[in-house]
Parts: structure tokens; sequence; C-alpha cells
């Protein structure tokens, strides 16, 4: 009687591998006409009735990448290695290849201005693996490409979630916070990355002109004063000093946009801010001689005479005053004709 039990089971089993292995000759065969989508539903028919079976795991795997199904891809494919751990490997390797065929196509395509068709292919890299900051990142630059700073956002925070310390996506934001007027994101980025790069001017830069705009002048001061120490760019330089003039502070501001001169900063704009500063002091023999200036470099600037006239009648002096009106007419009709 046992033996009869032990040939019925072998029989059984013998039948069960021809069943499977028809089953498989099939498929192989629907995977050789290159009719995927109907080999995909003859796998998924199978694994109903052999949910543990790696490698018709593994085979939907492989059919979900070859038409682009990259989460259904990770998700066969990690089932199948926690299926059968042998197969790790053989997952890991064809998941790694797939993500990089993503990636570098996504790169070539940026490299082309093609950022819609990059975004497309860095997305399918996040689905195969959702946890790896270049993916993420290289998206957000994607969309930054194309203006869309809210999907950036999104990315590059991502990226720092991921990778606390990614200095790039730190940049980003930075600046996209900056350039979107929201000053407290900006100085909270721009802390952070100080915190890892502390002399970075980029940084140092934000810091100041976002206390700058959201009028925290003291901290404002701070910052420039500290970005000063590093930078050598006049537009810092006038920026402190339009800070100063702000705060009242004339004759230091009058330092710094004569400091900005000799670094090279426009002549002409930064006389106009000297002069707006002498102005505002009452020194009125200055502001004379940098009217004059203005002058020299602009005959016609109405500007520049209509100080001189304020200066000369703080000083007590009609006749100049007169004359100066009358060049004022003249500029002024002359650009009428």
């Amino acid at each position: 009687m046992l033996k009869i039990k032990h040939y019925l089971f072998l029989a059984f089993t013998l039948l069960f591998l021809n069943c499977a292995s028809s089953t498989w000759s099939k498929i192989d065969l629907t995977i050789r006409e290159g009719d995927t989508p109907t080999a995909i539903q003859m796998v998924e028919t199978y694994l109903q009735t052999h949910p543990q079976d790696a490698r018709a795991l593994f085979t939907l795997g492989e059919l979900y990448a070859s038409i682009g199904e990259w989460k259904l891809m990770r998700e066969a494919f990690l089932r199948c290695q926690q299926v059968d751990i042998r197969y790790q490997q053989d997952v890991e390797r064809a998941m790694e290849s797939y993500w990089r065929r993503n990636l570098q196509t996504g790169i070539q395509q940026m490299e082309q201005h093609k950022y819609t068709e990059a975004s497309n292919y860095f997305t399918n890299a996040i689905f195969i693996y959702p946890d790896r900051a270049l993916s993420h990142r290289l998206k957000g630059e994607a969309a930054w490409a194309m203006k869309d700073t809210t999907n950036s956002i999104e990315e590059f925070q991502q990226v720092l979630n991921i990778n606390a310390q990614d200095t790039i996506s730190m940049r980003y934001l930075m600046r996209i916070y900056f350039l979107r007027g929201q000053y407290e994101e900006t100085v909270g980025m721009a802390t952070k990355l100080l915190s890892l790069v502390p002399e970075d001017i980029e940084a140092l830069r934000s810091l100041a002109y976002s206390y700058d705009r959201s009028d925290q002048l003291d901290f404002a001061l701070q910052a420039y004063q500290r970005l000063l120490t590093h930078s050598r760019e006049e537009q810092d330089v006038l920026a402190l000093a339009a800070l100063l003039y702000r705060k009242g502070d004339y004759q230091q501001a009058i330092e710094f946009i004569q400091r900005a001169m000799r670094m090279g900063a426009d002549s002409l704009s930064s006389l106009r801010a000297l002069a707006q500063c002498q102005l505002m002091m009452e020194d009125y023999q200055q502001l004379k001689q940098t009217a004059n200036e203005i002058l020299k470099l602009d005959s016609q600037a109405i500007y520049a005479l209509q100080l001189l006239q304020i200066a000369y009648a703080a000083t007590g002096d009609k006749k100049q005053v007169n004359k100066i009106a009358q060049q004022i007419r003249d500029i002024q009709m002359e650009m009428k004709n």
C-alpha cells in the first residue's frame, strides 16, 4: 500500500512538472514572438498558482522593464529575491543596470536641453531606486531648467531628506527661495550651507541680501560685514552703502561708496548715490563738487543740475540758481525737439 502511494506521488509530481514545463514553453514562445503584454499576463496567471517561483518573478520583472513599467519591475524583482535569496545578485545587477541606463539617458537629454524628456528618465530612475539622492537632484535640476520652482524645491528637499549634507541641493534651494522672495527660507538654507562651508561667498551674499530685503537691518549689517571679509565685488560694497543710507549713517555710506568706486564701480551711479548722501547730510559744498563730477560725465544730467540748484539755494546764491534753472529749461526744450 505504501508503494502505491509513493508511485502516485511521483506520478503527480511528474504531471505537475510537465504542466509547468508546458506553460513555460508557451511563455517563452510568446516572449520570442515579441508579444510582451500577453507574456506578462501568462506569467501573472502562472504566479497565482506558483507564487513562490523565483524564476517566474524574475522573468516578470524583466518583462515589465522591457515596456518601461519600472515600479512594477521593482515590485517583481523585490518579491523574487524575497522568495529566493539566490536571485539577489541577479536582481541587484538588473536594477543597477536599468537605473544607470535611465540616468545616463536623462543626462544626455539635459545636455541637449530636452528638459521634459530628461525629467521623465530621472523619474524612471527614482521608480527603480527611490532612495538614491542623485536621481532626485537631477530631476530637480531639470525642473529648475524649466523654471518649475515648485517641483524643483520638492526634489531638492527630497535629496536633503536622504542626504542632509548635500551642498549642491542646498545651493539650488537657497537660490530658488531668494528668487521667489522667500527670504526666511533663504536665510535658513544659507545658514545650513555655511555650517558646512563657512566661507561660501554665495551663501554669505544670500544671507546679507535676504536680511536686507526683509528689513532686518541689524542682522543685515552683520551679514554684510562678514560678507565683505571675503567678497571683492563692488556690488556688495554698494549694497552695504545702501543699507547704511537706510539706517541714516550717511558718512559711513559715503565711505563705502568711495571704496566701491576705487574697486571699479560704475562712476555715474556711484556719484548719484554719493550726492544723495551729501544732500541728506546738508553738506552743500561737497554736493556741488559731486554734481559737477556728474555733469562732466553727462552734461545734460538734469538730476545733477537740480542738485546744484539746491546747493546754491541753500548757500543763498540766487544768481547761480537762476542760471541753472535756465540751463534746465534749455535741455528740456532740446529734448522735446
